[in-house]
């Protein structure tokens, strides 16, 4: 281990005249390394033009558009892309070597294809580049000469003049110049006229003009391969050209389309011997070279396209790929003793602790070995040059401290220097330039100085016994604390990292396994901090504290080996921590300073955090930021200043924290991936219909923020699905499996390698149609088919009911009409019989007939009526003859009065019915023509029987009293078995009573 105070240079400086660049090549995936043009669409997307196709690039991924001969309607006809430009409208133009123009379909990919000549071995099919008009025609220098395509009509108007233009550019009064071949020539539309402008200056022909630049003065700036940059106010007079080249730092030879001014105002030139800024305001010329010992240098000299995007980030396109330096720089310092590559660490860049004095002066101890002697970098006087491997480097030795390990650097508070070293205490003497050593009898790891002057120091236990000394200087007097392993009240751990002198006169003391020790000084005695493992809450969650750090309010802040960051509140004991839950990179914590904000920085075992007491946000930078390394040391941090210093394991670096610039901007979010059931498909423009078999998908996405991609984080939510949020971090993809059918909105945000959220993002709408047996259509026929099966079912049931109750109903009238033949039979048969025996053994008795005579003829009245009764219940020729006889018969029967008048008809072609139906029929006019005798009191009865072609109708009418007027039971149950006999039949009843009379009609069909 030696001290050193350094005069070095930053291995990757962000200052001034340092660019760090960040690098894209084949390993990647672009599809060549010369990177010929770049641009930006408006969507956000980068597009590179090489020699083997045309690139566009997400931050994360290339896609690549290549010459197809299987598809050349739809591919490029050309790999060479020369220049790219996007117009008004949004269209992307690409312009080739050989294969003319191009028009590209951002959305689909599909390429279109606009050829100058017949063949593509045609000069007019070279194209260098592509300039927008005003109307929005896009004018293409060619190997033939000049052209304008209207991309409305889709056509080319060439000018043969002048030869072979490479480059072309518009000024603000319509005037074209074009450079090429035969130098710079100004060409007016509105009159067609070339005039060519002589830069000669006295060389013997006009220079190869390959790029033209018209700044926002109205300069114009022509690069030529040979002959360097000339400039010519663009609105003057006489047009003259004047070579540039301030103290003769440009390059002579400038790239096709190698001039290019960022927003700034400066100019930018592609050479081949590097990249060079200009300023104009100043003359000031910087040049940027490929340096392989330096990470972050450009990858290759041969510059051959610039960009600026939107976010003010700087794009190059080399012969090695594409460099990019962003916009918004981290204002690290980055220092090594010996500069070396990222990805290599050497002893002598071990930076453990460090310390800038009040002279300037940058003091700090490294792992250096066998390097003898101790070196320190005056800040005040360096002017810092980059370093290279083979150079020692403007390093100032210290002898006196050759070879020993220093542990530490402290300046108190009377501006003396203190070492610790492993051989004892030192005292740098200022005016002998060395250091001079203290008598202490021990190692020194710690040294503090509290409010009372007292200068507190203590050693690392390696063999020595562990001591924490408070050492008087003033009065030469120290009092010392041992630990004692038996001591559980004094100091309990053997390896101590760091003493904190607090406000309140405490001294903490961070251990190697006995948490924090809190000594007051006053009664000697020690409060020890310990985790509680069986319960966490409000205690240490480690009990190796590496560093310690008391900020502005008292707190005292702890940093572990294991247990992230702990915040300890002397006045309750309590402790808060804070972990990687929390977005520390690492639980490791291994220095702790503040900045003037009061923000707490801390150097981890994967980098630096800023961490916000107050919000409790965490920002994280890395070696990719400009650090020189991700591993810290532990307590290598200073603050002056306020400015932090920083010691790793691979260099230091300093910075002021007000010049750390976050990246501000919102990354646009777009979908660039979808995937049904396995299979890609094209992507959805607002709103996505799938099947009810597609609900397996998988959605991708992408934040076009290019600086630091890899920490750009995400948020999806399926609305209809997804209740909040879903945030992936850095994972661009979301997967849904077993969608339910339905409608849902799928939206994404992202958020910046800074933080800054895009809330607004993108989104789409998606329907899963459900199956066909879960549509609406579907649904409804579903339930017509169920009211129609219901209706079927219902009426299915009342036919069978019915017929069940016909069949009742058949069987009881059945059984009545063979009680009524058997009635018949025994009334006519025996009954009548008896009667007529009984009449005629009567008649036989001479001296008893005139006594006998009034029996005799009541009996012969009751032998007639029982025959009337016996041929009602059974008329005995009824299948012989038919209903109509019978019906009349059984009229003419009733007719024995004058009163009622029965009128019987029929009309219509007779036909006879089965016996069955016409014995009911029979039996329904006879119970008519009963009410309207017995109820009714009817006066005029008319039966008619009326047969139709399909049907015969019943029709009985009486003048009696009606069915509503007779109040009489028996004609009301009479109606209701006439009614339940022309049910049997089937037939329709129509019954139309009043007190005027009633008229029935039955209708049966055949």
């Amino acid at each position: 281990m030696s001290l050193l105070f350094i005069n070095a240079l930053p291995l990757g400086s962000w200052g001034q005249s340092t660019l760090i660049f960040d690098h894209l090549s084949t390993a990647q995936g672009l599809s060549q390394s010369t990177v010929r043009s770049i641009c930006q669409d408006r969507e956000g997307f980068m597009w590179f033009g090489t020699h083997d196709g045309l690139n566009k690039y997400d931050g994360y991924s290339f896609t690549v558009f290549k010459a197809d001969p299987n598809d050349p309607q739809n591919t490029l006809h050309h790999n060479i892309i020369t220049d790219i430009h996007e117009d008004r409208k949004g269209r992307l133009w690409a312009a080739t070597l050989g294969g003319g123009l191009h028009q590209i379909d951002k959305r689909t990919g599909q390429v279109t294809a606009f050829e100058l000549g017949r063949n593509r071995e045609n000069a007019w099919n070279t194209l260098f580049s592509i300039h927008e008009d005003q109307t929005g025609g896009l004018w293409v220098a060619s190997g033939g000469g000049l052209a304008r395509f209207d991309p409305a009509t889709r056509r080319f108007t060439r000018y043969a003049k002048p030869a072979y233009p490479v480059a072309i550019t518009q000024d603000a009064s319509g005037n074209y110049w074009v450079g090429g071949i035969q130098g710079v020539s100004r060409f007016d539309p509105r009159t067609g006229t070339f005039t060519a402008i002589n830069i000669r200056n006295g060389q013997f022909k006009q220079p190869f003009i390959s790029s033209l630049l018209l700044d926002s003065k109205g300069i114009l700036w022509a690069g030529s391969l040979e002959g360097g940059v000339w400039r010519l106010d663009a609105g003057g007079t006489p047009l003259r050209f004047t070579r540039y080249n301030p103290r003769g730092l440009l390059t002579k030879s400038i790239r096709y389309n190698g001039i290019y001014a960022n927003r700034r105002g400066e100019v930018w030139l592609a050479t081949g011997e590097g990249l060079q800024r200009v300023d104009p305001n100043t003359d000031q010329v910087t040049t940027y070279t490929e340096d392989r010992s330096v990470p972050g240098s450009l990858s290759n000299n041969s510059i051959q396209s610039l960009y600026e995007d939107r976010t003010g980030s700087f794009w190059v396109g080399t012969n090695h790929g594409v460099n990019k330096t962003p916009a918004y720089t981290k204002a690290f310092s980055a220092y090594q003793i010996i500069p070396t590559l990222a990805s290599t660490s050497l002893n002598h860049n071990y930076i453990n602790t460090l310390l800038e004095d009040h002279t300037g002066t940058l003091w700090l101890g490294s792992s250096a070995g066998s390097m003898d002697g101790s070196f320190q970098h005056d800040l005040v006087a360096a002017n810092p040059v980059q370093l290279h491997s083979n150079q020692r480097g403007p390093f100032k030795s210290v002898a006196s401290l050759a070879k020993q390990k220093v542990w530490t650097l402290y300046e108190d508070r009377q501006k003396r220097l203190w070492a610790g070293t492993e051989k004892g205490l030192y005292q740098y003497q200022r005016a002998m330039g060395h250091f001079k050593r203290y008598p202490f009898p021990f190692s020194v790891r710690c040294i503090v100085q509290d409010s009372a002057g007292i200068l507190w120091v203590a050693n690392h236990s390696a063999g020595d016994t562990t001591v924490i000394a408070a050492l008087d200087l003033t009065h030469s007097r120290s009092t010392y604390y041992y630990h004692h392993p038996g001591n559980t009240a004094g100091l309990n751990n053997a390896f101590i990292y760091q003493l904190l002198a607090s406000r309140s006169g405490d001294i903490y003391v961070a251990t190697g396994g006995g948490g924090i020790n809190r000594l007051n000084p006053r009664s000697g005695r020690f409060i020890h901090y310990l985790p509680a493992y069986e319960s966490r809450a409000s205690h240490l969650n480690d009990k190796e504290i590496r560093c310690l750090y008391e900020d502005h309010q008292g707190m005292i802040w702890a940093g572990t080996g294991l247990g992230g960051l702990n915040r300890l509140d002397p006045r309750t004991g309590r402790v808060q921590v804070y972990t990687t839950h929390e977005g520390l990179p690492s639980n490791r914590i291994l220095s702790i300073i503040d900045d003037d904000q009061g923000n707490l920085w801390l150097g981890t075992a994967r980098g630096l955090s800023r961490f916000d007491r107050i919000t409790q946000h965490v920002r994280n930078y890395e070696q990719r930021d400009g650090l020189p390394d991700d591993e810290f040391n532990t307590g290598a941090v200073y603050k002056r200043q306020g400015r932090l210093w920083f010691g790793t394991r691979n260099g230091f670096f300093g910075f002021n924290p007000d010049s750390i610039q976050d990246n501000t901007t919102p990354p646009s979010v777009y979908i660039t991936g979808l995937t049904v059931m396995n299979q890609r498909r094209p992507l959805p423009q607002r709103q996505l219909t799938l099947a009810h078999d597609e609900n397996f998908l998988t959605i991708e996405f992408v934040a076009l923020n290019f600086h630091r991609p890899e920490k750009n984080q995400y948020a999806f939510q399926l609305v209809g699905l997804d209740k909040q949020w879903v945030f992936s971090n850095a994972r661009r993809f979301a997967s849904y499996t077993n969608l339910a059918p339905g409608h849902y909105r799928f939206r994404v945000k992202a958020a910046n390698n800074d933080g800054v959220w895009n809330q607004t993002g993108t989104s789409f709408g998606l329907t899963i149609e459900p199956p066909w047996w879960q549509t609406n259509w579907f649904r409804l026929m579903a339930l017509i088919s169920l009211l129609l099966g219901m209706g079927i079912t219902i009426r299915f049931y009342t036919r069978v009911k019915l017929r069940r109750q016909r069949h009742e109903l058949k069987k009881v009238l059945q059984a009545q009409e063979e009680e009524r033949q058997r009635l018949a039979a025994d009334l006519h048969d025996d009954l009548g019989a008896t009667l007529s025996t009984i009449k005629g053994q009567l008649e036989t008795l001479p001296s008893l007939r005139q006594e006998l005579e009034m029996p005799i003829r009541l009996m012969g009245k009751a032998i007639g009526d029982l025959r009337f009764i016996s041929h009602n219940l059974m008329p005995p020729e009824f299948s012989r003859l038919g209903l109509a006889e019978i019906l009349g018969e059984a009229i003419r029967q009733r007719q024995v009065s004058s009163t009622p008048v029965f009128l019987f008809v029929t009309f219509g072609q007779q036909r006879r019915l089965d016996l069955e139906t016409e014995l009911i029929v029979y039996r329904i006019a006879v119970e008519l023509i009963n009410n309207a005798l017995k109820h009714a009191r009817a006066r005029h009865i008319t039966v008619q029987l009326i047969f139709h072609p399909e049907q015969v109708c019943l029709l009985v009418e009486d003048d009696g009293l009606g069915y509503l007027a007779s109040h009489r039971p028996a004609a009301g149950a009479g109606l209701r078995n006439i009614r339940s006999r022309a049910a049997y039949l089937k037939g329709d009843l129509v019954v139309d009573s009043n007190p005027r009379g009633t008229m029935v009609t039955l209708t049966i069909h055949y």
